[in-house]
């Protein structure tokens, strides 16, 4: 029985770190740099750089439509300039509120 449960959290942490590959893979190849990614519970944040855009906004909209349409979680979208996080963008709402601590400790 434990033996079971442990197979499926393995193939679960599998399949997401697969999927977390296969998104950082395409946004670096759309030139984002430096593409971290965090989940957070039922939330996953992008940190990022992308130097052709001066304004965030239009990264924020590029990056949106790179995700797959299969994403089920909550995506934050932290873009960072000359490798320091701007700030949370919400990408439901594109609202902007403040780096966490927690946010800022693990960049």
């Amino acid at each position: 029985m434990m033996m079971k449960k442990l197979t499926y959290i393995f193939l679960f942490l599998c399949a997401f770190v697969s999927r977390a590959q296969e998104l950082q893979q395409s946004l670096s190849k759309a030139g984002f740099e430096n593409v971290l990614l965090k989940e957070q519970g039922d939330s996953l944040k992008i940190f990022f750089e992308h130097r052709e855009f001066r304004n965030p906004m239009f990264s924020l909209q590029y990056a949106e439509q790179l995700l797959p349409d299969s994403l089920q979680q909550q995506v934050y979208f932290i873009p960072m300039e000359h490798n320091t996080p701007m700030g949370v963008y919400s990408a439901e709402a594109h609202s902007l509120s403040p780096l966490s601590r927690e946010s800022s400790s693990f960049f």
